[in-house]
């Protein structure tokens, strides 16, 4: 069947190269697809700008995916502690918050100034954007000031379930985490004409959070996946989303494939001394977040300068745009991300012997664990 148990007790030695890997995919796909989008707004619906093998929006999918399983083994058996739910709920928002504060500060900057052709926000939804809390633009649109943002207030709501989840024991808190995100999801019926929050929160797509929670188990016990089996799982999760499923929910059409993708990329063998090409893929997932938040300002850049040039070589300016957003996003990663975490780990004291002390017992449940607490 493909699928390994090792003996009960056996700690895991691996670590997730190919999950961190599979980031830096989810990434590429996203900025692909706005790559294309802004080559269609300047030069037309052209074979190139057209082309679609898979949705652009499939790598969103992954990283709900990811974000599902990462949440359960970095919080371990750490569970029916409030010390431990608020920490865990400190360290994600350190994680998310302050680049996206960032980067939301530097558009809104841009949009008062007068560049670009954005409307200025309003104070609510400015404020909301700084809160991860869904509302409507004036377009209609439920878009936070930082476009990119909308997946992040769904990442903040299962964040903040997934911390309620952890005042009650392990067993009994995924389990009511799980019902929760498929009782909202059952709900979007009589959310359709409530608020924006109501319509945002019950959206299937938060079912991919509970798939990601499904695999943390799986990881856990130990259930390991042939090269042959992950091998299928992967190239027959990407055909799934290449085929088009007019009318069909997204949690079928891509979540699904997702999973399936994520299942094979955690499960399936793991590199344990990666060569320099993992590790410079590793790097790149390893940047994958400041990635996803700072590509819309190279593509911007990057069609600012072509419009201006007057260029006519699609290739070249998704190619430019393809580098250019990942050199940045590295550059940030470095430059900006790094520091910051860093700081922030200070803060808590973690420089010193407390924080061998709050990552010990992360550590004691899966090697996967200290790979993940600051990612």
């Amino acid at each position: 069947m493909g699928v390994q148990t090792p003996a009960a007790g056996t700690p895991s030695q691996q670590t997730l190269a190919n999950v961190q890997i599979l980031r830096l995919v989810a990434a590429v796909i996203v900025v692909f697809g706005h790559a294309q989008q802004e080559l269609r707004e300047m030069a037309g619906p052209t074979a190139l700008a057209s082309w679609r093998p898979i949705p652009w929006g499939f790598g969103v999918d992954i990283f709900f995916v990811i974000s599902g399983f990462i949440m359960y083994i970095v919080a371990g058996d750490s569970f029916g502690s409030l010390s431990a739910s608020r920490r865990f709920l400190a360290r994600r928002l350190e994680r998310i918050a302050p680049l996206y504060w960032i980067f939301t500060s530097a558009l809104l900057a841009l949009t008062l100034l007068g560049f670009g052709s954005a409307e200025k926000p309003d104070w609510v939804q400015t404020l909301a954007s700084y809160l991860f809390f869904p509302v409507h633009r004036a377009d209609g649109a439920i878009r936070p000031i930082l476009s990119v943002g909308w997946t992040l207030n769904y990442e903040m709501l299962f964040y903040v379930l997934f911390a309620l989840a952890m005042l009650l024991p392990k067993r009994v808190g995924i389990a009511a985490l799980s019902a929760t995100l498929l009782t909202l999801v059952a709900l979007a019926p009589l959310a359709r004409q409530g608020p924006a929050f109501a319509v945002y929160w019950t959206d299937p797509i938060i079912l991919e959070f509970a798939a990601g929670l499904l695999l943390g188990s799986l990881y856990k016990r130990q259930v390991r996946l042939s090269m042959l089996a992950a091998g299928a799982m992967a190239i027959g999760g990407f055909a799934l989303a290449a085929v088009t499923w007019p009318q069909a929910p997204r949690a079928l059409i891509s979540g699904f494939p997702a999973a399936l993708i994520v299942t094979a990329a955690a499960l399936g063998p793991n590199p344990t001394r990666p060569g320099a090409f993992q590790g410079a893929l590793i790097a790149g997932g390893d940047a994958s977040y400041a990635l996803y938040l700072s590509h819309i300002f190279v593509i911007n850049a990057v069609s600012l300068v072509w419009a201006r040039a007057g260029l006519n070589a699609p290739l070249l300016f998704l190619g430019l745009t393809l580098a250019g957003s990942i050199l940045i996003g590295v550059l940030v990663r470095l430059g900006l991300e790094k520091p910051i975490l860093s700081l922030m780990r200070k803060r808590r004291g973690q420089a010193t012997g407390q924080r061998r002390r709050d990552v010990k017992p992360e550590r004691a449940n899966s090697s996967a664990s200290a790979y993940f607490v600051e990612r």
